[in-house]
């Protein structure tokens, strides 16, 4: 499925975005800090979680101004939807409804989303039951008896009565019939009651999750062992969940972690180190001589949270810093390499699998220097953005703005108690600030140009030009 539009309302400071087009590729949110940015993405980010430790919780993301006022008029906050989702079905999403329900089940390729504070989530969709009874008597191999007797069904419920005429009747070839058709609807329905659950169903399977990341995922430099490996999921926070993520990446069970020999579990750690610095440095050109150490060591009870058995080791990870031949703990290192490695990490269970994943990053390489902010452009273009993966982030570093893909930029305004924040594509902001990394980014580009390293400036001064007159637009 692919996302194409996304609705947020009543979720913190956003009473209504409006709906937001979604790029095919990538998505830049653009806005100032407290502008509902980041809310945008949290509201999204609960539609499907990828990590079992979100939801929606009314009394933490109802608009406080509101939540009061609302309930006094009677109005039932749990059943608010502050989230709704637009989704196309691709063409590997209508291969497996054609193969279960034939080619007509849907009316539509559209699937609509949403998920209330309760943790309801509906689906809307168009399906024609007729189709999938004629899929089921005249394309799948039935003997010309019983698709005759069964010609006339435009229901499931009419299939399901003639079995049973088929079977009262005491007929040999009636009883074979009714047999046949259980097995149909049995095949096409599963487990469902209706045509319409049962595609629900499969679209369910086919839903991406989102995947979110921000700073409070990034690593620390010592982390308690049995914690992450014995707590529940939902009770990690979301640095303790990258860190199982990089556990995991060794490919070894959570005995053999915890209780495997020393030699054999650094080995192991070593290998998920080189790995990922490996991946890292291919998009890191500040400091090519960084390497990532990862240990399993005796731990220090003072220094985390323990669980009843209490925690004998801790995973410990130091930066090696072979310009400088020194290793530090590696939350004393740049917050740029940090986070990059720790995003990659928290990353890896999702890369180069199958399930499908929308990627949201909340203020991603802002501790990065201004050409390292556009590394991870390309990191973002090359590596994340492929096979119909789509990311979206949000900024306020005219660096992480694309001069040459301003049709990827939404601005994202606060405009007050009353209307909230909104996000438009429209670059005729009311608020010049919103627009100023738009202006940046395009600026840093043309000055990039006239000093020979980038686009002929000329293009660039045409670019300009066509901002400006979308700009003069509003006039």
């Amino acid at each position: 499925m692919r996302l194409t539009h996304v609705q947020v309302q009543l979720f913190r400071n956003i009473v209504d975005s409006t709906a937001v087009a979604v790029q095919p590729d990538v998505t830049c949110l653009v806005g100032r800090n407290e502008s509902g940015k980041s809310t945008f993405l949290h509201a999204l980010y609960r539609l499907n979680p990828a990590r079992p430790n979100a939801r929606f919780d009314v009394l933490e993301h109802y608009p406080a101004w509101r939540e009061r006022k609302d309930r006094m008029r009677g109005r039932p906050l749990e059943e608010t939807t502050p989230v709704t989702a637009t989704f196309e079905l691709e063409a590997g999403d209508l291969a497996q409804l054609a193969e279960r329900f034939g080619p007509n089940a849907m009316r539509s390729p559209t699937v609509v989303l949403t998920r209330n504070y309760g943790g309801a989530t509906f689906y809307t969709f168009e399906t024609d039951e007729a189709a999938v009874v004629a899929d089921i008597v005249h394309h799948r191999s039935l003997p010309p008896m019983v698709a005759d007797l069964a010609g006339t069904a435009t229901t499931i419920a009419q299939l399901r009565e003639l079995v049973g005429e088929c079977r009262s009747d005491g007929d040999a070839e009636l009883l074979q019939a009714a047999a046949l058709l259980d097995a149909q609807l049995a095949a096409t329905l599963g487990d469902s009651t209706s045509v319409r659950q049962a595609i629900r169903d499969l679209l369910g399977k086919r839903l991406p999750t989102f995947f979110f990341f921000d700073d409070y995922a990034t690593l620390s430099g010592r982390l308690p062992l049995r914690t992450l490996l014995t707590a529940p999921p939902e009770t990690l926070s979301d640095e303790e969940l990258t860190a199982l993520s990089l556990l995991r990446m060794a490919g070894a069970d959570d005995s053999y972690l915890l209780h495997a020999g020393y030699e054999r579990r650094r080995r192991e750690m070593e290998g998920v180190a080189n790995a990922l610095t490996e991946e890292t440095l291919k998009y890191w050109s500040q400091n090519t001589g960084l390497r990532v150490l990862i240990d399993l060591a005796p731990g220090d009870a003072g220094h985390h949270r323990t669980t009843a058995e209490g925690d004998s080791d801790e995973l410990q990870i130091r930066l090696w810093d072979a310009r400088h031949f020194v290793s530090l703990p590696f939350d004393q290192r740049s917050s740029g390499f940090r986070w990059f490695f720790s995003f990659l990490a928290a990353f890896a269970q999702y890369d180069g699998t199958q399930a499908p994943v929308i990627i949201l990053l909340d203020e991603p390489a802002l501790g990065l220097h201004a050409r390292a902010q556009q590394d991870f452009l390309r990191f973002i273009n090359e590596r994340l953005a492929v096979n119909g993966t789509q990311v979206l982030y949000t900024t306020h570093s005219p660096f992480m703005v694309e001069a040459d893909h301003l049709e990827r930029v939404r601005l994202v305004e606060d405009r007050g108690r009353d209307v909230g924040s909104i996000v438009t594509s429209d670059l005729r902001a009311t608020d010049p600030a919103t627009l100023s990394p738009v202006q940046a980014a395009l600026g840093a580009q043309l000055a990039q140009a006239l000093w020979g390293q980038t686009t002929p400036a000329a293009d660039l001064l045409a670019r300009f030009a066509a901002l400006a007159g979308r700009i003069s637009q509003a006039d």
